[in-house]
């Protein structure tokens, strides 16, 4: 509910300076309104997505990945089972393919003996390597935004969402402020008179909002109203009005005035100067919220489970998450094709000559990279056209 734009009753070329911008900021805050409503949406189908489908398909694929290693790990467990530059190239490959498990798996509840494995493979203790990452997010927030250890330790692993969020956002403002505080030194007349319109300016803000809140607070409010169901109502809309003006949401304010006070033909040409200065200062302040709101709308640690899993989507995250399935979808059947094979006759001889393959193919890629040919067109050389099962 927004109120009506002036576009066919006056000619635009009637309208001045003022007027136009008045307008110009009133479509221009709906067309952003509904950016942020299909941001919001998009994200929210994309969380849905997440949950519903993506998950459990991680959560297959790494228990598929995790079974293949336990499976080849005991098939060469005996020391005599591999030679030593087969388990070199061995060793390589598994540390692929845990790394790639530890990024499928859901971190609360890892296998017992993923762990162990883990800890085998890479000679770190699962936990640890979880610290670690810990420790590194912390020193980033704090390298990059100036927080405490005791500002860090505000954030409790039980916060909810909103939470977190709002305790982000109260040390990044806090943070803001304490850059943005000038120091105090002589103004110059120019810059006295500056800070005198901004104050002004502010002044009339303040009263053009004050004045349509009050004159809607005694319409609307609901202790006035005799008849039950409009009480009901107007105590609705006493929480819009409430909210509106906590956000200097001139545009809401506006449609609730057109709407309960019939103020229907509120257009530009009918504001005074002095209120349009007012308004146009708060429409783009409104703009620019508006602006910085759909930007943040993915960092909100709502979607934060499933950023790893979007990549360079952030704009499109149905898409992110529709190419991380397409990919676990790829994995399960690589690692099904990997499991079979492993376990028919003979396994240790087929994997030998695996490794073997694979240590032929690394020696041909380095050969190939030192004469560069590296540099000839994809349709004269494709890595991806060659099928080595491991």
């Amino acid at each position: 509910m927004y109120a009506p734009v002036a576009t066919k009753t006056a000619k635009k070329s009637s309208l001045n300076t003022l007027q136009a911008t008045f307008n110009k900021h009133r479509r221009k805050i709906d067309q952003l309104r509904e950016k942020l409503n299909s941001v919001k949406g998009e994200c929210e189908q994309a969380l849905s997505l997440y949950h519903s489908t993506f998950k459990p398909v991680k959560k297959k694929t790494a228990n598929l990945i995790i079974t293949f290693l336990l499976k080849i790990t005991s098939l060469t467990k005996p020391s005599k089972a591999l030679g030593k530059q087969d388990r070199e190239t061995l060793n390589s490959l598994l540390e692929e393919d845990l790394d790639l498990a530890f990024f499928l798996i859901s971190k609360n509840e890892p296998y017992d003996e993923f762990k162990t494995l883990y800890k085998e493979i890479h000679g770190k203790d699962f936990g640890e390597v979880l610290d670690e990452e810990m420790s590194s997010l912390k020193e980033m927030l704090q390298k990059e935004a100036g927080f405490s250890d005791a500002e860090m330790s505000q954030f409790d692993p039980n916060d909810n969402p909103q939470e977190i969020f709002k305790k982000f956002a109260s040390m990044f403002n806090s943070r803001l402020n304490e850059h943005e505080q000038p120091l105090p030194k002589q103004k110059s007349k120019k810059e006295m008179l500056k800070v005198q319109k901004a104050r002004d300016l502010e002044t009339l803000q303040n009263k053009g909002l004050s004045n349509i809140y009050k004159r809607l607070v005694k319409e609307l409010h609901p202790d006035l109203e005799q008849d039950l169901e409009k009480r009901l109502e107007k105590e609705k809309v006493m929480k819009q009005l409430t909210v509106a003006y906590e956000k200097n949401d001139l545009l809401l304010l506006l449609a609730l005035e057109a709407e309960w006070l019939g103020n229907v033909d509120l257009h530009a040409e009918t504001l005074s100067e002095e209120s349009l200065k007012a308004y146009n200062s708060l429409l783009k302040d409104q703009i620019d919220d508006l602006k910085d709101e759909i930007e943040r709308t993915f960092f909100n640690p709502r979607y934060l489970e499933m950023h790893s899993y979007i990549g360079d989507h952030i704009d499109t995250p149905i898409k992110g998450i529709n190419d991380a399935l397409s990919k676990c979808d790829t994995f399960y059947g690589e690692f099904s094709k990997k499991l079979k094979q492993i376990s028919g006759k003979d396994p240790l001889v087929f994997l030998k000559k695996a490794l073997t393959a694979r240590r032929e193919h690394e020696s041909m890629m380095s050969r190939l990279s030192d004469l560069r040919l590296w540099e000839l067109d994809d349709e004269d050389f494709d890595e991806d056209d060659i099928d080595f099962p491991f």
